[in-house]
């Protein structure tokens, strides 16, 4: 499963829309997404999913190159509580 906070990319991606196809990154995406395997491409919201957004967040700008956490970064680690709290 393929989520994105983008409403709108996931209408794209997901239309049959034959003017949507027009689009070098759709029809790249598309190319992946008809392979030989099962993908869905839903929403999510931000809200929802705070913790790869702020991560997305905090990766804007950088290099390309992966980092590897020995521990979650102090933001994660506040949001995954505040999600705990609000689930009791």
């Amino acid at each position: 499963m393929v989520e994105s906070d983008g409403l709108e990319v996931v209408c794209i991606v997901n239309s049959t829309s034959v003017a949507l196809q027009e689009s070098a990154l759709v029809l790249s995406i598309k190319r992946w997404l008809f392979r030989d395997w099962q993908v869905e491409v839903c929403h999510v919201s931000r809200a929802c999913n705070r913790v790869a957004n702020m991560m997305a967040a905090r990766g804007r700008g950088s290099l390309l190159t992966a980092t590897v956490f020995s521990v979650p970064p102090e933001e994660v680690c506040g949001l995954v509580e505040e999600e705990m709290q609000r689930a009791v």
